[in-house]
């Protein structure tokens, strides 16, 4: 009997790489690569990462969803912000020959395979390879199907590929770029402040409405307690996909998030974040930005 360990990538390591648009925002070009230690994510055999199906092979022609960076994913150093990973991925103790299919979470598979497997005795199939997952907000971002013959399968985590800066979503805001706390003052969680940027933006924009030097808060960042800001109450505080204006009262304070999104048709949420009706890519609201 064959074991599988902790394997190295045999894939060259560059820096920039160009994704499929259906794995990245509409604006994202060029990501920067960030290695981290191997560490394994996904294991059938140990049940490690499995998505409620228990342990044991995959069964041919069943799709799997995995988490990357979150949800029932150990913590292997993966920005949530991350479109694509270098990983491993292994078949081990195949019951005939297959192959595997891996595509991003949420979007059509692709025709072409990432491995393929046999049933050799003792011989345990592994390919290195640079694979798209479903960006931010997604509810996993890979997805797996063996074909023809169940298989056990294994990925470790080697690197990501993300946008420049995704440790935060660092704020691109051009000069007079600002936003609002409590009076003159930010509002604070622990040892981060935040407040509510002076501008609306798109979702997928949301890093051109905080100053620079600040970045765009995750949900554990912004917490949830109440944030009173001084935002001025205008008429437009936000845009609806057609154009028309979104006229939010002063103490509605609703903004973006780096990690999420709520969808709500025209019922207030919460305190951090809104779209009413429409979709995330063109409703703007204003953003929540976070500094130290």
């Amino acid at each position: 009997m064959s074991r599988v360990g902790r394997l190295v990538p045999l894939v060259a390591v560059v820096f920039l790489v160009r994704v499929p648009a259906r794995a990245q925002s509409a604006s994202l070009k060029d990501l920067v690569f960030t290695a981290v230690q191997p560490c394994r994510i996904y294991d059938t055999r140990s049940g490690t990462g499995v998505q409620g199906a228990g342990t044991g092979p995959i069964p041919a022609a069943q799709t799997r969803n995995i988490d990357v960076s979150h949800g029932a994913a150990p913590s292997c150093g993966i920005s949530t912000q991350a479109r694509a990973v270098v990983m491993n991925i292994v078949a081990v103790s195949p019951a005939g020959p297959g192959h595997l299919v891996a595509w991003p979470f949420g979007t059509s598979p692709p025709s072409a395979s990432v491995l393929n497997y046999s049933n050799v005795p003792g011989l345990n199939i592994a390919n290195g390879i640079v694979q798209p997952i479903c960006g931010p907000n997604c509810t996993h971002e890979l997805s797996l199907v063996p074909g023809v013959s169940a298989t056990h399968v294994l990925i470790d985590v080697t690197g990501y590929f993300a946008p420049p800066g995704a440790g935060h979503l660092w704020g691109r805001g051009r000069p007079g770029t600002k936003f609002w706390g409590s009076g003159d003052f930010l509002c604070a969680n622990g040892s981060i402040a935040f407040g509510l940027s002076n501008i609306a933006v798109s979702w997928e924009g949301a890093a051109n409405a905080c100053p620079q030097g600040t970045w765009v808060c995750t949900t554990a960042e912004r917490g949830s307690a109440t944030c009173d800001t001084s935002r001025p109450d205008t008429t437009c505080d936000g845009y609806f996909c057609a154009g028309n204006c979104l006229n939010l009262s002063a103490n509605d304070h609703f903004g973006w998030l780096a990690n999420e999104y709520t969808v709500n048709e025209g019922a207030a949420v919460g305190e951090t974040t809104l779209i009413v009706g429409g979709s995330p890519t063109c409703n703007e609201l204003p953003v929540w930005c976070c500094t130290e």
